[in-house]
């Protein structure tokens, strides 16, 4: 049986590569949900590409649903998750699936992703290496763009 701390850090944790492949699957799975639901938009559609489009959906958000479920089993304090931003964003997320048709909240999804993405970049105190300095930079436009001194 595996543990729920080694679940937590393979949910949580991109500091190893099986967290790093799940969150990049996760990833993955939002940039196809929304290309698969852009793609559903189009008119002219034949039935069997919206059949192909709607199996797409049911998996991906099956998926989802198993990954806020594992989350509920591994929290430390489950109430709290469920009422984090997080854990509020992913429930809105996959809920209408289940209850509501026609109300798609998607790109909810890669909001989410894009703001985890941030967080843990400037938790793990990302920088900018610049490859010049102020000065070489401006040299360097200096001889772009040199002044034309206009003498009367």
């Amino acid at each position: 049986m595996v543990e729920k701390e080694t679940i937590r850090q393979v949910l949580d944790n991109t500091d190893n590569t099986l967290g790093k492949v799940f969150t990049f699957c996760i990833q993955f799975l939002i940039i196809v949900s929304l290309v698969t639901f852009s793609m559903d938009t189009l008119p002219d559609l034949s039935p069997t590409k919206k059949e192909y489009l709607r199996l797409i959906e049911v998996i991906t958000v099956v998926i989802f649903s198993l990954e806020y479920a594992l989350r509920l089993i591994v929290a430390e304090k489950v109430f709290k998750f469920v009422f984090s931003f997080y854990g509020l964003v992913d429930l809105i997320a996959i809920l209408p699936f289940y209850f509501v048709s026609g109300l798609d909240l998607r790109a909810v999804r890669v909001s989410v992703a894009t703001s985890a993405w941030t967080v843990s970049r400037n938790q793990a105190g990302g920088t900018v290496n610049w490859r010049f300095t102020t000065e070489d930079a401006r040299i360097k436009l200096k001889q772009l763009y040199p002044i034309n001194v206009v003498v009367n």
